[in-house]
């Protein structure tokens, strides 16, 4: 028996089939009623130019009635002020273009909807059967996908891509069953809403977008470890007690997150809640639960704050006597094995120089210090690094230190005088220390004119320096001090 193709096409008012070029085709229905029987197929072939309109003449308005299949290779474009357009269809709409686009002024209520590539909504759709999409997406923009009950959603690998203010609206029913709901941006993290007998059934909303912001929907992003999305579930159901499943895959975590400590957190009373943490389940996607959810607002995955194992109050150099030294205090410390002081020429690179025992387990200020060595006339970095009994660790901040900043206050110099009579020179000195030092006087070419080695004691003393040439009136001379670890250098002009 030969098989039978049948396109029956029953016009009530008036049908225009138009095939205006092989680049430009489509079929334009003005307020009449396509009919395509059960076992019947339409095909609108030409390309991304190929589209269904369907649209009123001014007295009747346009619609189809669809038992069998309409292939198109371009857009739909629902222009009718009939507000049900297809809505007693049992049949299915492919579209097999490459960029198909549903479309118009008013809502489709489709049966069946296949597509070979994304599929993206300008114009809000209804299902009532299933979606069958493969490997493609559907694209919501500001959109609504809304899928009645007994409508199925048929994903291999592409999912409902929320990209706007436009949701997936599907029902769940209060029998415990998971209902997952395929969304995503640019990956796919879908959420299963699961309703419980005490609650009711009815239609949840759900969307999800990119980064979790302060005031829910709005704001900067939070600082605390994160999956970088959020979810925003509504429903019209009137008793609220579901659970969320939440999935997410590596790239969408925060560096700071850890998944071992995550839980999912409800946006309410103005803040991200804190629950229970724990592990996530997956080895890729990732997926952790929260139940006994009673009111809906945005939802996040989120992750315990890491506790560092040592709070450090300060870290500071001091000079004590002639060492200098690294102190530092912690006001607790917890699991602390032992401290470790870095050494750095540039703040970069840093070595391990002196190590001393931590405290262990303890509540309150604890003290330390280590005497250090810095290279002179350099500048030198400093840190301590802390590390648990697991192996664990953290570091202090960095501190510069630089021999001419931290000893420059402490030597001083004044009251500056030639004697002429006693070819010398004279001057009072103040050191903070007991050191030798070396003085030197130069011109401001650099060339020396007298030179000493002396000894300073701590404290205020008067310097002699002899000279064999006479300094000049209203010239400027260079006098330079170096103790071995700092050096001052004065200007003077002599009257």
């Amino acid at each position: 028996m030969k098989m039978k193709t049948l396109v029956l096409l029953l016009v009530t008012h008036l049908v225009n089939i138009c095939a205006l070029s092989a680049q430009s085709a489509g079929v334009l229905n003005n307020g009449a009623t396509i009919v395509v029987k059960s076992g019947a197929f339409l095909k609108v072939l030409g390309g991304s130019d190929a589209s269904v309109s369907i649209a009123d003449d001014g007295v009747l308005q346009g619609d189809i009635v669809l038992e069998g299949t309409i292939y198109l290779e371009g857009n739909w474009a629902n222009n009718s002020t009939a507000i049900n357009v297809l809505e007693g269809a049992t049949g299915t709409v492919v579209f097999t273009g490459a960029t198909p686009v549903i479309k118009g002024n008013s809502k489709t209520h489709f049966k069946n909807v296949a597509a070979a590539n994304d599929l993206t909504l300008e114009k809000d759709v209804n299902l009532r059967g299933g979606l069958s999409m493969g490997s493609a997406s559907i694209i919501l923009g500001d959109n609504d996908l809304t899928v009645s009950d007994g409508g199925t959603i048929d994903f291999t690998s592409g999912w409902v891509k929320t990209t706007g203010t436009g949701t997936l609206t599907m029902p769940v029913a209060n029998d415990n069953t998971p209902v997952v709901f395929p969304v995503g941006q640019a990956s796919y993290t879908p959420i299963a809403v699961t309703q419980s007998a005490t609650g009711s059934a009815g239609n949840f909303s759900v969307r999800v977008h990119d980064n979790v912001l302060e005031n829910g929907v709005m704001g900067d992003p939070v600082s605390l470890p994160r999956v970088n999305k959020t979810w925003q579930v509504g429903s019209d159901a009137s008793v609220i007690d579901v659970s969320f499943t939440m999935y997410w895959n590596a790239a969408d975590e925060s560096a700071s997150f850890d998944r071992d400590r995550s839980y999912v957190s409800h946006y309410t009373g103005g803040a991200w809640d804190a629950n229970s943490a724990a592990s996530a389940s997956g080895l890729g996607p990732f997926f952790t639960t929260r139940s006994g959810i009673t009111s809906l607002s945005p939802f996040s995955v989120l992750g315990e704050e890491e506790v560092l194992p040592v709070e450090f109050i300060d870290v500071w150099i001091e000079e004590k006597g002639r060492k200098t030294v690294l102190n530092w205090s912690t006001a607790w410390e917890e699991n602390n094995d032992y401290f470790s002081v870095e050494e750095s020429t540039d703040g970069v690179y840093f070595d391990a120089i002196a190590e001393l025992d931590g405290s262990g387990s303890t509540q309150g200020i604890n003290r330390y210090d280590s005497p250090l060595s810095p290279k002179p006339g350099l500048s030198t970095y400093y840190r301590v690094r802390q590390t648990d009994f697991d192996g664990k660790y953290s570091f202090s901040k960095t501190v510069r230190y630089n021999n001419a900043d931290l000893h420059q206050a402490e030597l001083k110099v004044h009251n500056v005088n030639f004697d002429k009579q006693g070819q010398s020179l004279a001057f009072d000195v103040f050191a903070a220390d007991n050191d030798q030092a070396y003085l030197a006087l130069f011109e401001t070419g650099g060339n020396v004119l007298a030179e000493s080695s002396i000894y300073l004691h701590e404290g205020q003393q008067h310097i002699t320096l002899p000279i064999s040439t006479d300094l000049m009136s209203a010239t400027m001379y260079i006098l330079k001090i170096l103790d071995g670890r700092a050096e001052k250098t004065v200007k003077f002009v002599l009257k």
